[in-house]
């Protein structure tokens, strides 16, 4: 429930861009990759509003960081 409130926040164009980001996303927590497991769980602790705000600030470093 948290998680479709924070996605509702986002535009349709931020949208896009996460999306895109999905499958790298995915196969780094699969590696279990310790910085970035400790990113989701703060943002998983923060209120939709709080994390969604947070991702938007950094959505152009985190495409540089796990775009494929």
């Amino acid at each position: 429930m948290k998680f479709s409130a924070m996605v509702g926040m986002f535009q349709p164009t931020e949208l896009a861009r996460l999306k895109k980001l999905g499958p790298a996303l995915a196969r780094r927590l699969e590696l279990n990759d310790g910085e970035l497991d400790e990113q989701v769980y703060q943002l998983a602790i923060l209120p939709p509003d709080e994390a969604a705000t947070w991702i938007r600030d950094h959505l152009d470093e985190i495409e540089t960081r796990f775009a494929s």
